[in-house]
């Protein structure tokens, strides 16, 4: 585009030197040659005898005249051509830089879903690895309240005691305990403190030109969008697990623990 613009100047610049009578020469042609293609003067003797014939004086002037105007025409149809031609250049350039928007719309919307698809996946795996750390919690305090149920027995009816016996469900008990599990925020000071490193003044990343450093706070951006995502999908899996388990624990159990509590007034009055 820029140097169908950059001829077009220069051809604009031939048809000002001719209307000001200048000489001029064709934007591709070089010095050497116009020196080339310069005739030669011709002998003193043939000078003077052309210089005397005036038919041929006034055929050389109408031929100067018509070559003039040809030139002028050729200088003309040659911008025109060329302006034509950067008409056609921007509107192909304005069309694909349209095109460029598109597809950058559409990577932008696929960088968005990865970053939600991935922000779902370690939802899911952060709620799995909750959901196991949980069973294995209860189950652990469970067998540890048996363990205490068995060892009290034992104290007070060592000969009637039996091992195999259940003093209470250990199952329900299981299901009845409230685990919640948060992630291991160890990692927010290790990510604290590599951006301390990463700012510090013997870091190599100081040294970065200009442009290495808008790269770098362009690259810091993205991943802290992706991290907002993320950080998102895993708070709205929490909070669901969390209500689920408030509705299931405690409101679920209300029904039951009020007829219980019926039962027993009578006795504790």
């Amino acid at each position: 585009m820029r140097s169908i613009e950059n001829v077009t100047e220069r051809w604009e610049d031939l048809k000002d030197d001719f209307d000001d009578g200048r000489t001029m020469y064709a934007p591709w042609q070089n010095r050497s040659k116009r020196k080339k293609g310069r005739p030669g003067r011709k002998p003193r003797r043939q000078r003077h005898n052309d210089y005397g014939s005036d038919d041929e004086t006034e055929a050389s002037i109408s031929s100067s005249v018509e070559s003039a105007s040809g030139i002028t025409e050729e200088i003309k149809a040659k911008i025109h051509e060329l302006e034509a031609t950067t008409k056609n250049s921007k509107r192909e350039q304005s069309e694909i830089e349209e095109k460029i928007e598109e597809r950058r719309g559409e990577f932008n919307e696929y960088r968005g879903e990865r970053v939600g698809t991935r922000g779902r996946k370690l939802a899911i795996y952060i709620a799995g690895l909750n959901g196991h750390t949980k069973r294995a919690i209860q189950q652990d305090f469970a067998a540890r309240i048996r363990e205490s149920d068995q060892k009290n027995a034992a104290e007070e009816d060592e000969d009637n005691f039996d091992p195999n016996m259940d003093i209470r469900n250990y199952d329900d008990l299981v299901r009845s305990l409230l685990v919640f599990c948060v992630s291991n925020p160890q990692s927010l000071p290790q990510h604290l403190n590599t951006f301390v490193t990463w700012a510090s003044n013997g870091y190599p990343s100081n040294k970065l030109t200009d442009e290495e450093k808008r790269k770098e706070v362009r690259y810091l951006e993205r991943k802290l969008g992706d991290l907002r995502v993320v950080i998102k999908h895993a708070f709205e899996a929490c909070a669901k697990e969390m209500k689920n388990e408030l509705h299931l624990q405690t409101f679920h159990q209300y029904p039951n623990v009020t007829e219980e509590t019926t039962h027993m007034a009578p006795d504790t009055a």
